[in-house]
């Protein structure tokens, strides 16, 4: 059986994009999908446990891509450039 990739999609504070996305998708059976937020008023806020389950981490808003290296930089300092999408 081929396993199920994981992927995370980040957004600012995890409120509409990321959380719709995470809704349309939610039943996929071609993936497993989490959504989270990088500010401290996120309604989930990223984690470093959300991090290390990724297979794949999507982002939501170009200015968050530098940003989210920048603010997250203890456990994302591990992730590959290419595991990134914008």
């Amino acid at each position: 059986m081929i396993k199920k990739p994981n992927i995370l999609i980040i957004c600012t504070r995890n409120k509409k994009r990321s959380r719709t996305a995470e809704y349309i998708f939610k039943n996929d059976s071609r993936f497993n999908i989490r959504s989270a937020g990088l500010s401290p008023k996120s309604e989930r806020k990223i984690t470093e446990k959300d991090v290390n389950w990724a297979d794949f981490i999507f982002v939501m808003e170009s200015k968050l891509d530098a940003h989210s290296g920048q603010s997250h930089r203890g456990f994302l300092k591990h992730t590959e450039p290419n595991d990134f999408c914008v």
